[in-house]
């Protein structure tokens, strides 16, 4: 069954700096090589906000891979909401600050709602950053890694 996921990134910003961008890639076939990885189109909402959405079959492969990069003064707080939009649930929340102008994120986030632990540990927000809420079979390989350019 396709379900259409939800990408959210926002930024807040406290002072001048480079003008912001965020842009995301996802790769939800993991096996194929290198060359699956894609750009997903998003769509500004404001001057500090990005949306994007897709739609991916949940049969097919239970997570996707991705990479967020950021662009803002550093100092700036982004937060990144990926939710499965057919089913109304968040899939990941994350966010945090930018330690120089430019970042990058890369993580895996699963495609079906993880399980019911997930929500008893805060309701879906950091449900990839949660071991214990992430199945085995999810955990090839680590939740997310923040590399920050300076």
């Amino acid at each position: 069954m396709a379900v259409i996921i939800e990408v959210a990134i926002r930024l807040q910003l406290d002072r001048s700096g480079p003008a912001p961008e965020a842009r995301f890639w996802l790769d939800s076939q993991c096996e194929v090589g290198l060359t699956s990885e894609r750009e997903l189109p998003l769509s500004r909402r404001g001057n500090h906000e990005w949306h994007g959405t897709l739609a991916l079959d949940e049969g097919a492969t239970p997570q996707f891979l991705y990479r967020l990069g950021v662009l803002a003064h550093e100092g700036a707080f982004w937060s990144l909401t990926i939710r499965n939009r057919t089913r109304g649930y968040t899939l990941l929340s994350d966010g945090d600050e930018l330690g120089s102008c430019k970042a990058w994120l890369t993580g895996v986030c699963p495609i079906a709602e993880v399980n019911a632990r997930a929500e008893a540990c805060g309701g879906g927000t950091n449900t990839i950053s949660s071991k214990a809420a992430v199945p085995r079979s999810h955990r090839r390989i680590a939740p997310y890694l923040l590399l920050i350019d300076r």
